[in-house]
């Protein structure tokens, strides 16, 4: 039998990647059970019907692919058309202050005061988020907290909508329309329709370099090679985002980090050398973006900030193996005590050591076990769990009672009612569950989101996570997977679909 590199390393990822989507499953049928008898009667009838409606069109399946192939663009038109409407519903309707990071930068950005005058020191990441709408608020004649907030929010659609129907084209141009229309499916359903939409916050950024980059490698591995002039254009572009991603959410940096270990594999499996020139745009434009974002950084007149009293990376470790390792007002109240870095370093160590002590090698296996689950198992996003989301009163009688605020919270406070995540929990699963049907697929360009996948739940699983809302900057890739997982079970039924 001839050794196969390429079938070594996606039968490790997807190894790996099996065991976490298994217990991802397990955590996400958990929260559905809890749910599901809260739900009410008409939810039911609703359900009911709905599935009534998905067995006659199964039975007359064939009269449906007609009507579709005559009005299906027609029929997608009208789709975006109602989806935008109930986005800018929501928008209007749901405008909130939270009592984390989103109105701690929006506060920033306006000039309003902090509980915490040493927020952006301690978080500096933060600070790119903060220029950037400071920058939209100058531009748009500093409106008050409510405007600006709900231009935000109409901004956020603007960018999630263009950035799935863009990704959509480029999967449907060099793969098959089955695989375009999942991964569309998927992505409305679970971000598009959401409410996190209405929140400005890096979350929804970070799903648009997301999805960017997912184009930009579907480009780069499609198997009709691009000219030159092109790769050279698409790395360049990739580089100016690398720097991006890791002044806007550093993890994003986990998708670069997967993309060189499968071009080494790829590349030791065909006996061929990376060339330097593409190699050189990619850091080149990194360097160029990364410096410039750095010397505002240090030279703009609005934010200053005390690097040395910035958490290090030991911190969220700390953070992230402590209680259900979410955030812990402990850890960072006693962080933020400690003036210098080495003997803030010094306690965080401190710490993991105590708690791995604590635990012993399987109570440590089992606290992963369940942090996982809890890092990935709601489809929500962990909406009405994530601190506190308050609306802002508006005087209207028809927008309080709205359907969007009957649907997402009480007494105005975002709230995960059990209709919202039953339904939302159902097409979850499912995306976890078509996600591993892609195990055998062994093709370059799947192995890169497999590490991607992989990368960021062990990312989760190492440092500060504890809730799902940080699926959302890696969602694209995950949904992708799905999308491949599914055209081979429902199609093919074969081990793998013809993307290279």
């Amino acid at each position: 039998m001839k050794f196969s590199f390429r079938k070594v390393s996606n039968y490790f990822v997807s190894l790996i990647l099996l065991l976490l989507g298994c217990i991802s499953i397990l955590g996400a049928m958990g929260t559905l059970s809890k749910s599901i008898e809260e739900v009410t009667y008409r939810y039911i009838y609703i359900l009911d019907a709905l599935l009534l409606i998905i067995i006659f069109m199964y039975l007359l399946r064939g009269k449906c692919k007609e009507i579709l192939k005559k009005y299906g663009k027609m029929v997608f038109l009208a789709s975006i058309f109602c989806i935008i409407l109930w986005q800018i519903w929501m928008v209007v309707t749901l405008v909130s202050v939270t009592r984390w990071d989103p109105t701690t930068v929006l506060y920033e950005v306006m000039g309003h005061p902090l509980w915490n005058k040493e927020y952006f020191s301690v978080y500096p990441n933060n600070f790119f988020i903060v220029a950037f709408e400071r920058a939209l608020w100058l531009l748009f004649g500093k409106p008050d907290l409510f405007s600006f907030t709900r231009i935000l929010g109409f901004l956020n659609i603007l960018v999630v909508d263009s950035t799935i129907l863009f990704t959509r084209s480029i999967i449907k141009r060099y793969y098959k329309e089955f695989i375009a229309n999942s991964f569309t499916f998927f992505c409305v359903s679970l971000l598009g329709l959401s409410p996190w939409i209405t929140i400005p916050y890096s979350d929804i950024w970070s799903f648009c370099i997301s999805s960017c980059n997912l184009s930009i490698l579907i480009l780069l591995f499609n198997k009709n090679k691009h000219e030159k002039k092109l790769r050279y254009v698409l790395l360049g572009i990739m580089g100016a985002l690398a720097a991006i991603s890791y002044f806007l959410k550093p993890s994003l940096v986990i998708f670069y980090v997967a993309l060189v270990i499968v071009l080494s594999c790829k590349h030791i499996s065909a006996k061929e050398y990376l060339k330097f020139n593409l190699i050189g745009t990619f850091v080149v434009m990194f360097m160029l973006v990364f410096a410039g974002i750095s010397f505002y950084k240090n030279n703009n007149s609005f934010l200053k900030t005390d690097s040395s009293k910035a958490f290090s990376l030991v911190h969220f470790a700390a953070m992230g193996i402590t209680n259900k390792g979410g955030y812990s007002r402990e850890i960072s109240a006693k962080d933020q005590s400690i003036n210098s870095p080495e003997e803030r370093k010094k306690h965080d160590i401190k710490v993991i050591k105590k708690r791995l002590n604590e635990l012993g090698i399987a109570g440590y296996q089992r606290y992963l076990l369940g942090k996982q689950m809890r890092n990935t198992s709601d489809g929500t996003f962990a909406w009405g769990s994530e601190a506190t989301i308050r609306l802002l009163k508006q005087k209207r009688s028809a927008v309080r009672t709205s359907l969007p605020r009957r649907i997402y919270t009480e007494k105005n406070i975002a709230t995960k009612k059990s209709n919202f995540l039953v339904s939302v929990q159902i097409i979850w699963i499912m995306c976890l569950f078509f996600m591993l049907c892609s195990f055998y697929n062994e093709k370059w360009v799947v192995q890169v989101l497999k590490y991607t996948v992989v990368g960021f739940c062990l990312f989760l699983l190492l440092f500060e996570g504890g809730r799902s809302r940080y699926i959302i900057q890696f969602l694209p890739f995950i949904i992708m997977l799905t999308s491949i997982g599914m055209e081979n079970i429902v199609k093919n039924g074969s081990k793998s679909t013809g993307i290279d």
